[in-house]
């Protein structure tokens, strides 16, 4: 049977919905009305651009020009996926209201099977990542959340593994005068896991702004 897919086509600005979209909506609606029911471009920050460029160092797999980065990237472990969109379907409702919403995450580095997946973090020395961080963070549990669901529609009934791997950064005043985020060539390691009691809640937390956000474009349409 055909799957009843939820159209973006004047209920949503998206036909998915990614953990950049959920969180925008849950802590500022206005900023993503904005962003993107109007398209308003967001400036990056000069430690986004770090991560943008380490990012895009690791799924080219090429040098960055960056000698510390370059041995740092070296030493991150790969899966088969690497930094690839993946889509799975997640049910609302049951039978003939009974709807899928597209839920799209974008792990680091995932199985070909999806039953582990990598999250590469920079960011400063003065807000590192501990290991209460990463089994609490919200990213962490959407990409379980994506995973799971993509598992199940292969048949499958296992919760992935995860890990989340740290570059810290810390900052330097360049030759210029001018102050930026630098790696500091370490590298930290956390392992994490989620259950389904987890899994359930991010669903829950995804089936409400899905709503939310499909109710507020109709106002603006309207």
């Amino acid at each position: 049977m055909t799957k009843n897919i939820i159209e973006s086509k004047g209920c949503h600005p998206r036909n998915y919905i990614s953990y950049s979209q959920l969180v925008c909506w849950e802590r500022t609606p206005e900023l993503y009305k904005r962003k993107y029911f109007h398209g308003e471009q967001q400036r990056t920050n000069r430690g986004q651009a770090l991560g943008k460029q380490f990012a895009e160092a690791i799924e080219h797999d090429k040098e960055s020009g960056d000698l510390v980065m370059d041995i740092v990237i070296a030493q991150f472990p790969k899966f088969e996926i690497r930094d690839k969109e993946i889509l799975a379907n997640m049910s609302v409702g049951k039978g003939r209201d009974r709807k899928f919403i597209h839920i799209l995450i974008k792990p680091d580095t995932t199985q070909k099977d999806y039953k582990a997946f990598k999250e590469y973090k920079t960011g400063d020395v003065s807000t590192p990542w501990t290991q209460k961080r990463v089994d609490e963070d919200d990213q962490m549990t959407f990409y379980f959340t994506g995973l799971y669901l993509k598992i199940k529609e292969l048949g499958g009934t296992s919760i992935p593994t995860g890990e989340l791997v740290w570059a810290p950064t810390e900052k330097v005043v360049g030759e210029d005068g001018v102050e930026r985020p630098q790696l500091t060539g370490d590298i930290k390691w956390f392992p994490t896991t989620r259950d389904i009691a987890d899994i359930l809640r991010m669903q829950a937390r995804i089936s409400t702004a899905w709503r939310e956000i499909g109710q507020a474009m109709e106002s603006e349409i309207l």
